[in-house]
């Protein structure tokens, strides 16, 4: 039985490792963290694909540095941020890890309500699509509750 057992297995993992490994579709996730909440943004491999290709050696990168702060800060005002005033902190040109293909990253900051210094990313692609950020809901707990 050991045997049969054994040799079923060894089948198993060799059909298995037989099998193509389908490609991740995933690039980054970035997370920001405001007034105790997460904000999430994922670029997946299909988000990059489609958006212009660029080597450096090519000059100016296909989406200008002002068309990509403009949509960083559309993409900014949409989300409920609080009252703070964000100012720009850096702006960044980053690989995707996808051959060919980059896209910005906006930095902003402002101080918050305690005067400590707070940042807010978002990533613009080179299609001018500024990524939007997900709320990550926590569920909240009621004292005395078992926890689930």
């Amino acid at each position: 039985m050991r045997l049969l057992c054994g040799t079923a297995i060894i089948g198993f993992l060799a059909s298995v490792a037989a099998q193509p490994i389908a490609q991740a579709s995933f690039i980054m996730e970035s997370y920001n963290y405001i007034d105790g909440k997460t904000y999430i943004s994922t670029i997946k491999d299909e988000d990059i694909a489609p958006t212009p290709a660029w080597e450096i050696e090519d000059g100016n990168p296909p989406l200008a540095v002002g068309q990509a702060v403009a949509a960083a800060k559309a993409c900014l005002h949409t989300l409920d941020l609080g009252d703070h005033h964000w100012t720009i902190g850096s702006v960044s040109l980053k690989p995707s890890g996808l051959e060919g293909h980059w896209f910005y990253e906006i930095m902003f900051s402002c101080l918050g309500d305690d005067r400590a210094p707070m940042t807010f990313r978002v990533q613009v692609l080179m299609n001018g699509v500024a990524v939007v950020p997900r709320l990550e809901e926590k569920p909240t707990r009621t004292t005395g509750a078992p926890p689930n």
